[in-house]
Protein backbone atom coordinates (compact mmCIF):
# COMPACT_ATOMS: atom_id res chain seq x y z
CA UNK A 1 0.00 0.00 0.00
CA UNK A 2 2.79 2.32 0.78
CA UNK A 3 4.53 1.69 -2.87
CA UNK A 4 0.91 2.23 -4.18
CA UNK A 5 0.73 5.61 -2.14
CA UNK A 6 -2.43 5.00 -0.44
CA UNK A 7 -0.45 4.90 2.70
CA UNK A 8 1.73 7.61 3.56
CA UNK A 9 4.76 6.93 6.50
CA UNK A 10 5.82 8.74 8.96
CA UNK A 11 8.86 8.60 11.20
CA UNK A 12 9.47 9.83 14.82
CA UNK A 13 11.94 8.45 16.53
CA UNK A 14 11.70 5.18 16.57
CA UNK A 15 8.27 4.76 15.98
CA UNK A 16 7.11 4.54 12.02
CA UNK A 17 3.19 5.77 11.92
CA UNK A 18 0.97 5.03 8.38
CA UNK A 19 -1.85 7.33 7.35
CA UNK A 20 -4.22 6.69 4.26
CA UNK A 21 -3.22 9.63 1.97
CA UNK A 22 -7.08 10.47 1.94
CA UNK A 23 -7.00 11.97 5.30
CA UNK A 24 -3.68 14.28 3.99
CA UNK A 25 -5.69 15.21 1.00
CA UNK A 26 -8.15 17.00 2.91
CA UNK A 27 -5.34 18.82 5.62
CA UNK A 28 -3.27 19.84 2.74
CA UNK A 29 -6.09 21.77 1.39
CA UNK A 30 -7.26 23.32 4.50
CA UNK A 31 -6.02 26.98 5.05
CA UNK A 32 -3.21 27.08 7.93
CA UNK A 33 -3.12 28.81 11.30
CA UNK A 34 -2.25 32.71 10.90
CA UNK A 35 -3.27 32.83 7.13
CA UNK A 36 -5.68 34.78 6.14
CA UNK A 37 -8.18 33.44 3.97
CA UNK A 38 -11.09 35.40 2.68
CA UNK A 39 -12.72 32.08 1.26
CA UNK A 40 -12.55 30.54 4.65
CA UNK A 41 -16.17 30.95 6.57
CA UNK A 42 -15.78 32.04 10.49
CA UNK A 43 -17.58 28.68 10.66
CA UNK A 44 -17.28 25.38 9.19
CA UNK A 45 -19.51 24.64 6.58
CA UNK A 46 -21.84 21.76 7.46
CA UNK A 47 -21.45 23.01 11.28
CA UNK A 48 -25.36 23.18 11.13
CA UNK A 49 -26.29 24.88 14.41
CA UNK A 50 -23.13 25.45 15.47
CA UNK A 51 -22.81 28.70 15.35
CA UNK A 52 -19.29 30.14 16.35
CA UNK A 53 -20.33 32.83 18.14
CA UNK A 54 -22.86 31.26 20.70
CA UNK A 55 -20.25 27.95 21.12
CA UNK A 56 -17.47 30.88 22.12
CA UNK A 57 -19.72 32.54 24.45
CA UNK A 58 -20.89 29.50 26.02
CA UNK A 59 -17.11 28.02 26.67
CA UNK A 60 -16.40 31.51 28.30
CA UNK A 61 -19.37 31.43 30.52
CA UNK A 62 -18.71 27.53 31.43
CA UNK A 63 -14.86 28.42 31.86
CA UNK A 64 -15.31 31.31 33.87
CA UNK A 65 -18.16 29.12 36.36
CA UNK A 66 -15.41 25.87 36.74
CA UNK A 67 -12.11 28.31 37.21
CA UNK A 68 -10.27 26.32 34.10
CA UNK A 69 -9.89 26.53 30.62
CA UNK A 70 -10.05 23.05 29.63
CA UNK A 71 -13.90 22.50 29.73
CA UNK A 72 -15.70 19.20 29.15
CA UNK A 73 -16.89 18.72 25.33
CA UNK A 74 -20.56 17.49 26.48
CA UNK A 75 -20.85 20.30 29.31
CA UNK A 76 -19.75 22.59 26.37
CA UNK A 77 -22.75 21.62 24.14
CA UNK A 78 -25.48 21.95 26.97
CA UNK A 79 -23.87 24.78 27.93
CA UNK A 80 -24.19 26.41 24.16
CA UNK A 81 -27.57 23.72 23.46
CA UNK A 82 -26.11 23.28 20.25
CA UNK A 83 -26.84 19.45 18.87
CA UNK A 84 -23.46 17.25 19.62
CA UNK A 85 -22.21 16.15 15.58
CA UNK A 86 -22.24 19.78 14.18
CA UNK A 87 -20.26 20.52 17.61
CA UNK A 88 -17.79 18.08 16.94
CA UNK A 89 -17.40 18.91 13.48
CA UNK A 90 -16.50 22.63 14.59
CA UNK A 91 -14.60 21.58 16.70
CA UNK A 92 -12.04 19.55 14.59
CA UNK A 93 -12.36 22.70 12.65
CA UNK A 94 -11.21 25.40 15.31
CA UNK A 95 -8.50 22.27 16.31
CA UNK A 96 -7.76 22.53 12.55
CA UNK A 97 -7.24 26.22 12.22
CA UNK A 98 -5.12 26.29 15.35
CA UNK A 99 -8.24 27.58 17.70
CA UNK A 100 -8.85 25.17 20.04
CA UNK A 101 -7.06 22.36 21.98
CA UNK A 102 -8.31 19.38 22.66
CA UNK A 103 -7.50 17.06 25.67
CA UNK A 104 -7.91 13.46 26.54
CA UNK A 105 -9.58 13.96 29.80
CA UNK A 106 -9.41 10.57 31.90
CA UNK A 107 -12.25 8.23 30.22
CA UNK A 108 -12.02 5.82 33.39
CA UNK A 109 -13.97 8.13 35.32
CA UNK A 110 -15.83 9.79 32.76
CA UNK A 111 -19.43 9.67 32.89
CA UNK A 112 -21.85 8.20 29.90
CA UNK A 113 -22.57 11.55 28.77
CA UNK A 114 -18.96 13.04 28.99
CA UNK A 115 -17.90 9.68 26.68
CA UNK A 116 -20.48 10.37 24.74
CA UNK A 117 -19.11 14.21 24.10
CA UNK A 118 -15.11 12.39 22.94
CA UNK A 119 -14.03 14.14 19.86
CA UNK A 120 -11.78 11.61 17.60
CA UNK A 121 -8.43 12.71 16.94
CA UNK A 122 -5.40 10.70 15.58
CA UNK A 123 -7.40 7.26 16.78
CA UNK A 124 -8.37 8.73 20.54
CA UNK A 125 -11.24 9.93 21.85
CA UNK A 126 -10.49 13.78 23.30
CA UNK A 127 -12.96 14.60 26.12
CA UNK A 128 -11.92 17.96 26.82
CA UNK A 129 -11.26 21.37 24.85
CA UNK A 130 -9.59 24.94 25.18
CA UNK A 131 -10.66 27.56 22.85
CA UNK A 132 -9.09 30.62 21.78
CA UNK A 133 -11.82 32.99 21.92
CA UNK A 134 -10.21 35.46 19.93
Amino acid sequence: MVKGRRLMRFRRSRTVYFVHSEKLRGAAQAPRPGENSQAAPESPPGAGAADRGTILAAYRRLAQRLGYSNVEIAALRREAGCPMEPLKLFLLEESRRGRAVLSLGDWSVSSEETRGGAVELFGRPHLLVRLDSE
